[in-house]
């Protein structure tokens, strides 16, 4: 078996989104493509495909997702219902920009979590700056949220990519959040511009503001092994595999039902769509069609055959050759580090 037990489940409910960020990977695919729906799992998914010893094992459930926001589902707050009933012990933590809904419906939501449960706003600069990445956010509609959750006795965290084009205002942005209530402020780096880098090619948010890495180098990925298939093998087969997954006891649901041991390789389906992804993503093509896609989807199969399945089994099985997946190596090779280098937790209660 990959698994003995599951401790941490990461959930992508919804493939809606608001925002158009443009280091998504919905952007770099292209919505328009057909490679992915719009769409969002069903409450009865929550009450029927995932197990209740699965539930009572939990320790917690994070709601995000590799192409949309969890809180653009319509139903929602109806899932919150569902996981509470489960299992009322379950953390559960929320990703999302924070633009979607109303007032009374971030009022709704913080009367559902506990204080133990956390929502972690990605909340990229201030007024002048958040819109430049998270492309279609209103800052107006997003500080009038973050308010009714945080006056409703929500826990909200401020998660703040690290830019060049925002660098300047860490710390306005960490005073503000404790002035707005939040609990902890967490600077974060992302790899996503080895992607970019390798495809030669200029990222742009809004009104053509370039994406650029910060030009301090705590907040900058360190680039990624060479992903040409002639350096492929010998970049990579030197490297242990150290899988979160497998660390931490988690695993990964998509938007369709399937079942994975982490977000990153079920962003490999659609990166293979790309010409990026093909030449990358080797091994992949074998493993997701004689092993993956609906032979890990729970609507055919439940959750001990999938988890004990071959999909998970053949993963495992590349670690110790020279075939390893591309995106094992990217974020579980040894040289692989945290994209959290700064996390600031407030003291007490900070509420106005």
């Amino acid at each position: 078996m990959f698994y003995k037990n599951i401790s941490v489940i990461e959930i992508e409910n919804s493939t809606l989104c608001n925002a158009r960020c443009p280091q998504c990977l919905r952007e770099e695919i292209g919505i328009d493509s057909g490679v992915f729906d719009q769409e969002y799992l069903s409450t009865d998914f929550f009450e029927t495909k995932i197990p209740d010893n699965i539930y009572a094992g939990l320790h917690r459930i994070h709601f995000a997702g590799t192409l949309g926001d969890p809180c653009a589902a319509p139903n929602f707050l109806d899932v919150i219902d569902v996981v509470k009933k489960k299992n009322p012990n379950i953390k559960i933590t929320i990703s999302t920009n924070g633009g979607l809904k109303t007032e009374s419906w971030w009022k709704s939501l913080a009367e559902k979590l506990s204080s133990d449960d956390k929502v972690m706003f990605a909340i990229d600069g201030l007024e002048d700056t958040n819109h430049i990445y998270r492309v279609n956010v209103s800052w107006n509609n997003l500080i009038k949220n973050v308010k009714a959750f945080i006056a409703a006795g929500g826990t909200a965290s401020w998660q703040y990519i690290v830019f060049r084009h925002n660098e300047h205002q860490r710390e306005q942005a960490k005073e503000f959040a404790k002035e707005l209530g939040f609990k902890e402020f967490l600077l974060k780096k992302t790899h996503r511009f080895a992607v970019s880098e390798i495809k030669g090619i200029k990222i742009v948010g809004s009104n053509n503001v370039a994406i650029e890495p910060s030009t301090d180098p705590e907040f900058v990925s360190d680039p990624l092994p060479s992903f040409t298939p002639d350096t492929w093998r010998k970049d990579s087969e030197h490297l242990k595999i150290n899988c979160d997954a497998l660390i931490e006891s988690s695993c990964y649901i998509d938007v369709k039902g399937r079942l994975f041991p982490c977000c990153y390789v079920a962003s490999a389906i659609y990166q293979y769509e790309t010409d990026f992804g093909k030449l990358t993503n080797q091994g992949w093509k074998e493993l997701w069609h004689g092993h993956g896609d609906n032979f890990i989807n729970l609507h055919n199969y439940n959750w001990n055959e999938i988890i004990e399945g071959s999909f998970y089994n053949e993963i495992k099985r590349k670690w110790a050759d020279t075939d390893r997946l591309s995106v094992c190596v990217a974020f579980c090779g040894a040289n692989a580090k945290s994209p959290w280098p700064d996390v600031t937790e407030f003291e007490g209660d900070q509420s106005p």
